[in-house]
């Protein structure tokens, strides 16, 4: 049985831990990546995911490595999505039971 991911947490909550750790405001993170304020605003609200681009963008202005980025997208997205997950499973239990029931 596959292990459910306890909590979550949205990289943009990382993304500003890292901005207070270097006294950086969400402008001088925009002007770093070269994208504009609202869009970097958007990412620390988790309103837009982290793409490759962006993953790399942030690990060179962070020091960090871009699959930590994604890894932190992916997490929170699998996180997000559980419900549909356990739908999925259930119907398909449901459709062995029934199979195993015709034969």
């Amino acid at each position: 049985m596959e292990q459910k991911i306890a909590e979550a947490f949205p990289p943009g909550e990382y993304i500003e831990d890292e901005l207070e750790a270097r006294g950086w405001k969400q402008s001088d993170l925009a002007m770093i990546l070269g994208r504009s304020r609202p869009k970097v605003n958007e990412l620390i609200k988790g309103k837009r995911a982290i793409t490759l681009r962006t993953a790399k963008e942030l690990a060179a202005a962070f020091g960090t490595s871009a699959q930590v980025w994604l890894n932190l997208e992916t997490q929170w997205q699998l996180w997000r999505d559980q419900t549909t997950e356990d739908a999925v499973a259930r119907r398909a239990r449901l459709h062995e039971a029934a199979v195993a029931a015709r034969e």
